[in-house]
């Protein structure tokens, strides 16, 4: 089973990574749910992928700020 979602985990890394930013945000939830996954049986998820959802949170934090008046 786990290796099956590490196989999910490759090809949806690689979609990102192949994707636009409208693509990416939509692709996040199910990165997230997959680490989640692999965290619960104690396993750690590749820093790729932890990455990815490090990014996003960066990527989010900054369109907050975008159209902040200075």
């Amino acid at each position: 089973m786990t290796d099956t979602r590490l196989k999910t985990l490759d090809a949806l890394e690689a979609q990102i990574a192949a994707s636009d930013e409208t693509a990416r945000a939509a692709l996040m939830p199910r990165l997230r749910a997959l680490v989640t996954e692999l965290e619960a049986e104690g396993l750690l998820p590749p820093g790729s992928a932890r990455a990815h959802l490090t990014d996003a949170v960066d990527d989010a934090l900054d369109d907050q700020f975008d159209n902040m008046p200075i």
